[in-house]
């Protein structure tokens, strides 16, 4: 998980080693880091191994250069759930 290249740091902060063309959304707005929290503070597993056939839900889209093309505010929401509820990142590993 902390291999993988995101558009934003945990901290929302733009990412200068992602392709910002992969990005069309701005990370650091407000609605972005309460999506982020809704994910961490509401986290199910369920949603983000399951294929629902969308690009907005279940797993994220990796290329093989580790590339995060789809799903960077799922990663960070896992990134950050495996630091303050590790309990529950847990779940989602297995």
């Amino acid at each position: 998980m902390d291999d993988l290249v995101t558009s934003h740091t945990n901290a929302l902060t733009e990412n200068p080693a992602f392709p910002q063309e992969f990005q069309p959304r701005e990370r650091g707005r407000a609605a972005s880091r309460v999506q982020i929290d809704n994910i961490v503070s509401k986290f199910d597993p369920e949603q983000y191994v399951v294929d629902s056939h969308r690009l907005d839900t279940g797993p994220m889209i990796v290329g093989s250069d580790g590339v995060v093309e789809s799903g960077n505010g799922r990663t960070i929401a896992l990134r950050r759930l495996a630091q303050e509820r590790p309990e529950e990142y847990a779940r989602y590993q297995q």
